[in-house]
């Protein structure tokens, strides 16, 4: 049995060096989360590692599959009673008594038999299952935390879940930088869902959790109708959810509490994703759990993960409002500063081993892909957020800096070989960063720069290409667009970037490294404060900007850059003065440093009244809610014939 807390120290010892101490079972273990080795004795022919390489010859057989049972503690939640009992209340209990012959009975014998033909019980050799089980635990289980311990020797006695198991292989396959892994890939994807329309496993929580890891696979992209896209699985998992309760916070006696809270925050920030990524309504309302956000207490092993995905989850909340919001036509003046202050509170309070740059010097910090990918949807939402509406407007700070740091951080990964480790989730923020640039095409020296940022975008989606086929449909809508702009290049209206002091706050924390276009924006903000002469030392903030400290969250501000602890009035438009105070920026009393309590999360950004779903984006079925914005300037620019 693998702990996870286990296999974490024995990585830290190989790169060590030190190889001398073996595999051990950590003293926690999760109540429901254990798997069990299924695999047989090998013989001493089969103990030869084996390829990447799934043949009738490679794969390890399993003896016999336990026929999976339902759980006491997977019992149904039914909540009618709270609105329909009047003087006599519902006994729910009794209610749920009597037979259901679907609920016990075994897959029938012709659909075992199909089973054993397409080899759903059959497992990988050894030196083919670490390395996945490696790659799943490294790259997917920090975005996922919902497996603790992963059954790795043949001696293991507990039980196991075959279809969990095949689900973390997929996860593991689809990262894997292995020259077969994808193949490979396929046929554990193909076990794993015949093994799901078995209902083979009658345990509700490891369905939920083979689910979940079963998203990584997403086979076909947003612009076409699939039942094994990502949407779809997510969906099942959040009524499967549903119906036993998971969106109902468990109460502290429960022994597997932590577990439940961390599963249901998976599916939370699976559905703001993917909400975000294809414009579609979310599955899951803030306003329907009440599941209060993960602490410490609910992760067993290592705790940096942990942090991890607690900060994973607000921003995965933010991103989710923001484009909720923006498809509903709902972003107002007040859920507008509602999640502008989420953004900026949530930086502001980012704990210190993700920061991308030191906030005292600037300097770029050590290399840390995991914050790399937590940064990103950061400049996606201020992407969003501050992006251009209406046409011939100049192009805003936020936007031209945030896509210039995403494209940064993406030519790191290009440089390292990791596009192939990265979530599909990642096309959509290369697709917000390459929309995003288009607003440069105004401006020469921008757009000079703007340019060679495209041929970073380009090559990093070509390398999603190989494995997701939405980044095919990503491919071309930057083709369009770029086609469209070089197109009526001679006749765009020159203006200036549009310089305002509110969307440089979002950007108080970073240093030049990583945005090219760095200099270029600030030292037009500097020339802009020279015009109003501004007095305040600006070739600092050309190159460090003023600094939030580590230890107290204390704002070092200057008269004209971020508002005073406590006040958020300067993150409002100039034209629309709030009508309320914000909260203030420091961590809130009971909660974990770097964590926004539970009821910003449900009831910060409540929508305010505004327009319903328009019937565009109902119809369509990618969600071009952002697209259609974007294209307003280039498709009038395109409609004026070409210069002779």
């Amino acid at each position: 049995m693998l702990e996870l807390s286990e296999h974490k120290s024995g990585m830290q010892r190989r790169r060590r060096g030190d190889a001398s101490e073996g595999r051990r079972i950590a003293p926690h273990r999760a109540p429901i989360t254990s798997l069990a080795s299924i695999y047989p004795a090998k013989s001493p022919a089969q103990t030869q590692e084996t390829p990447l390489v799934d043949s009738p010859d490679s794969s390890t057989k399993a003896l016999k599959p336990r026929e999976s049972r339902a759980t006491s503690y997977a019992s149904p939640y039914l909540g009618r009673s709270e609105y329909i009992s009047s003087i006599v209340p519902i006994d729910e209990e009794d209610a749920r008594k009597y037979h259901v012959d679907h609920d016990s009975a075994a897959p029938s014998e012709a659909y075992q038999k199909f089973l054993h033909e397409i080899r759903a019980f059959d497992l990988p050799p050894r030196s083919v299952r670490d390395s996945l089980i490696t790659n799943f635990l490294e790259r997917c289980h920090p975005w996922m935390p919902i497996v603790d311990s992963i059954a790795t020797e043949p001696n293991d006695t507990s039980e196991t879940s075959l279809l969990l198991l095949q689900a973390i292989f997929v996860a593991g396959s689809k990262v894997s930088t292995a020259p077969n892994a994808q193949c490979l890939g396929e046929e554990f994807y193909r076990r794993a869902k015949a093994l799901y329309y078995s209902d083979f496993e009658k345990d509700p929580l490891v369905v939920i959790q083979a689910i979940c890891l079963l998203q990584w696979w997403n086979p076909s992209g947003a612009e076409h109708i699939s039942r094994d896209a990502s949407t779809f699985w997510l969906h099942m998992g959040v009524a499967l959810a549903h119906q036993i309760g998971l969106h109902r916070d468990p109460s502290p006696s429960q022994p597997n509490a932590g577990f439940r809270r961390r599963l249901w925050w998976t599916l939370f920030t699976r559905d703001c994703m993917i909400s975000a990524s294809h414009g579609r309504p979310r599955a899951i309302s803030k306003k329907d759990f009440d599941v209060r956000p993960p602490t410490l207490e609910d992760f067993p092993g290592d705790k940096e993960d942990a942090h991890l995905f607690m900060t994973y989850v607000e921003i995965s909340s933010i991103l989710g409002d923001l484009t909720e919001h923006s498809f509903r036509g709902t972003l107002g003046r007040s859920s507008r500063t509602s999640i502008e202050h989420r953004l900026f509170r949530w930086m502001s309070e980012l704990p210190p081993q993700f920061h991308l740059h030191d906030r005292r010097t600037g300097r770029l910090c050590p290399y840390n892909f995991k914050a790399r990918q937590l940064h990103i949807p950061y400049f996606t939402a201020l992407s969003i957020l501050f992006r251009p509406t209406v046409m011939d407007t100049p192009p805003s700070v936020a936007p031209v800096l945030s896509s210039s740091f995403v494209v940064g951080i993406y030519e790191e990964f290009l440089a390292r070989g990791e596009i192939p480790l990265l979530a599909p989730v990642f096309i959509f923020h290369l697709l917000a960063a390459a929309l995003a640039e288009v607003a440069c095409h105004n401006y020469p020296l921008l757009w000079a720069k703007t340019e060679k940022e495209f041929n970073v975008i380009n090559q990093a989606l070509d390398e999603f290409s190989h494995r997701f086929p939405s980044a095919l449909g990503a491919q071309r809508v930057v083709k369009g667009v770029t086609a469209a702009v070089q197109k009526q290049q001679s006749q765009r209206p020159s203006f200036e970037l549009s310089v305002s002091e509110k969307q440089f706050q979002f950007f108080d924390f970073f240093g030049p490294d990583l945005c090219s276009k760095w200099d270029l924006v600030y030292g037009l903000r500097y020339d802009s404060q020279r015009k109003n002469e501004v007095s305040y030392d600006m070739p600092r903030y050309a190159h460090h900007p003023p600094r939030i400290s580590n230890e107290t969250n204390d704002i070092n501000l200057s008269a004209n850059a971020l508002p005073a602890a406590g006040s958020f009035n300067n993150l409002q438009d100039e034209k629309n003065p709030p009508t309320t105070i914000a909260p203030s920026t420091q961590p809130l009393a009971g909660n974990e440093t770097g964590f926004i309590a539970g009821e910003d999360l449900r009831t910060l950004s409540t929508d305010p009244p505004g327009l319903p779903f328009s019937t565009s984006s109902l119809i369509d079925p990618v969600g071009n809610w952002m697209l259609n914005d974007w294209m307003t300037d280039l498709t009038y620019w395109d409609s004026m014939p070409n210069d002779p």
